[in-house]
């Protein structure tokens, strides 16, 4: 029997290893612009950056979205990636910043 589950994507810890979608791996010890690089590089997936624009994305301003809750190490860092996410989808690239593999391979 197949059965599915339900991903409330509305609470984020960012502590290492708790399994959220803005949560770095379990063994990461680095710092707050490690974690940026980190989300960054998982933006450039496609399925990263379509469960990280689901998490901002409103289909229309009447709908209501719940907020996401933040919480763990990183959370200062997890606002302003979502706040630049949200932008992107405003249709602004403003915010979105190539990892560094992609910044070395222009090079």
């Amino acid at each position: 029997m197949l059965t599915y589950g339900i991903i409330d994507d509305t609470v984020q810890d960012t502590t290492p290893g708790s399994g959220c979608l803005l949560a770095p791996p379990a063994d990461f010890a680095g710092s707050d612009e490690d974690y940026r690089e980190a989300m960054r590089e998982q933006f450039q997936h496609p399925a990263g950056r379509q469960r990280m624009a689901l998490l901002v994305y409103k289909p229309s301003h009447r709908m209501q979205k719940p907020e996401i809750v933040l919480s763990g190490p990183y959370e200062h860092s997890a606002r302003q990636i979502l706040s630049s996410i949200r932008s992107w989808l405003a249709g602004s690239d403003e915010g979105i910043q190539p990892s560094r593999s992609q910044r070395d391979r222009a090079a």
